[in-house]
């Protein structure tokens, strides 16, 4: 069966499904901040907080494990 664009069946439910995943990873992957929230963030990645002992060993761990 062929649909009004001359597509198949299994082409339309393919289109519409990618439109709706990709409807769903944007929605996953974007955060929405007000403009105090922005301030602290852009303000954390100015001075970061030092390491813990478990991002300490987290960072060991990544660098016995990835090449660099």
């Amino acid at each position: 069966m062929q649909t009004q664009d001359n597509m198949s069946e299994a082409e339309f439910v393919l289109r519409h499904a990618e439109v709706q995943a990709q409807s769903v990873e944007q929605a996953h992957e974007t955060i929405t901040l007000t403009q105090n929230d922005f301030a602290a963030f852009l303000d954390a990645l100015d001075a970061p907080a030092p390491a813990n002992p478990a991002l300490q060993r987290a960072m060991r761990r990544h660098a016995e494990q990835v090449p660099p």
